[in-house]
């Protein structure tokens, strides 16, 4: 597996945002309450079972497997996989039946979530919802940010350079051997924080370097190599 680092949910903070809006739909928007919480669960322990030994330990006897952090990594993931899937067979059955439910549907604060299932595929599956996005984006029916972050996962899972530097990235250096961390590829990285500005992402590339935990640097393709799992 490719060491690509890809946030949670980035655009829950422009969610809230948006101004409230009564959803024409209620009861699909009350149903997305779960479909998040199942979507975030094993990311969530994911990221947790670095910090938490006895969490760790606990997620193993629960699943009869042993406690070493690969296998339960393993299990998680696998775990992951099968709540996503299901998510995405009920936000695509959504959209053939009524089309993109967006933020009239929704409400604005619950309109990311169709988005966010969506960007969590693969990032071929996700290439086939970008023409819905891009419409969704046009109708003021999703955050042209969410778009941004969503083009980005596509390039980069094309292996092409990205356009908003939302996608980071951990590999090893051809000309040092040093792994390291860092905003994959970008097109035009001269243009980037005009163009985040323009999406209405928060923070210069080199801010978002940092929250990351490196100082931001110019890579291009074919300057590294990703390691695999």
């Amino acid at each position: 597996m490719k060491r690509l680092i890809i946030l949670l949910f980035p655009a829950l903070a422009a969610a809230v945002a948006l101004q409230a809006q009564v959803p024409t739909n209620p009861a699909l928007a009350r149903s997305m309450d779960s479909i998040f919480k199942r979507d975030q669960l094993y990311r969530q322990l994911l990221y947790a079972i670095d910090t938490n030994q006895v969490l760790k330990d606990s997620i193993a006897r629960a699943a009869r497997i042993p406690a070493q952090r690969d296998r339960v990594v393993e299990y998680l993931v696998n775990e992951m996989a099968i709540i996503d899937s299901a998510n995405l067979r009920f936000i695509d059955s959504i959209i053939k039946k009524q089309g993109y439910p967006g933020k009239t549907v929704l409400g604005a604060q619950k309109a990311f979530i169709p988005w966010l299932i969506i960007h969590h595929a693969d990032p071929d599956v996700l290439a086939a919802y970008m023409p819905v996005f891009k419409e969704a984006v046009d109708k003021g029916e999703m955050l042209f940010a969410n778009y941004a972050y969503s083009l980005d996962r596509m390039l980069v899972g094309q292996g092409k350079e990205q356009r908003y530097g939302s996608q980071v990235a951990e590999g090893v250096m051809k000309k040092t051997g040093k792994k390291m961390k860092f905003i994959w590829p970008l097109e035009e990285p001269a243009r980037v924080n005009e163009r985040r500005k323009t999406a209405g992402i928060d923070g210069t590339i080199e801010e978002y370097a940092r929250l990351h935990g490196f100082e931001y640097q110019v890579v291009k393709l074919g300057d590294f190599r990703m390691e695999e799992e």
